[in-house]
């Protein structure tokens, strides 16, 4: 215990990090920090509950309900995440709705980490970033190529992408076809046309989230970026006062 225990704050977030289905692989409570003394100043920033539907049991809803207690402050990614913390009687602290933390960052900030790595471009290509490929979106994906007339590169754990030229593939692609939460964010981060599979399995709940904040149509391929990016602006600077005051 004696090596967690010299810092000044703990934080946790964001992703799905309190979804039990999927923090699974160190469990829920970890991501609580239930195995800090209950004096640890501990913050959550868009933590993601990842779903609308409660997966938790009336013993876990007591340990959770105990755990979220002891943090100073608490943010969620999702409306949704608001609602099952109050289904949860989770109230103090009072929790509130920030952006995931791709979205703090601007498109310049992305593009000088593109410049710093050694990279090919997308033009005149889709970028495919598909997490759960089978052969109905592969279909589809041809398809989409064939009627935009464009070529079209999937991605996969396989090709070992650089972070730079993931993040170039979003930004030089001419369109981009994704199933992923944060293919959707980058999307919307480079101003970019794409078309969204919905990914029941990885919780759909974040999708029509984002979509009511910002704005997002998530049935268009075409948005309205003026509007968009001005939502964001809006709430990221709601978000970083979050951060500021959570560490006063």
């Amino acid at each position: 215990l004696a090596k967690h225990s010299y810092f000044d704050y703990y934080l946790v977030g964001s992703d799905q990090v309190w979804r039990k289905s999927i923090a699974a692989n160190y469990g829920l409570f970890t991501y609580m920090f239930d195995y800090l003394p209950s004096d640890k100043i501990r913050i959550a920033y868009g933590a993601s509950l990842g779903t609308d539907k409660n997966e938790l049991s009336d013993e876990d809803v007591v340990k959770f309900s105990e755990l979220y207690s002891y943090f100073r402050t608490v943010s969620v990614r999702e409306q949704s995440g608001l609602d099952l913390l109050k289904s949860y009687s989770c109230d103090n602290p009072t929790p509130e709705c920030v952006l995931d933390p791709t979205l703090l960052l601007t498109a310049q900030d992305y593009s000088d980490v593109i410049n710093t790595g050694n990279t090919t471009s997308l033009k005149e290509k889709i970028f495919c970033y598909i997490l759960d490929m089978n052969e109905d979106k592969m279909t589809l994906i041809k398809d989409i190529a064939k009627a935009k007339g464009l070529d079209y590169c999937i991605w996969s754990r396989e090709k070992h992408y650089s972070v730079e030229q993931w993040l170039r593939s979003f930004r030089d692609a001419d369109f981009i076809i994704t199933d992923s939460y944060h293919g959707l964010l980058f999307s919307l981060i480079f101003n970019k046309s794409f078309h969204l599979l919905r990914n029941q399995f990885r919780g759909n709940a974040r999708f029509d989230s984002i979509a009511i904040s910002l704005g997002v149509d998530l049935d268009k391929e075409l948005q309205d970026y003026t509007k968009i990016n001005q939502a964001i602006v809006e709430k990221r600077e709601q978000s970083i006062r979050f951060l500021e005051n959570s560490i006063q």
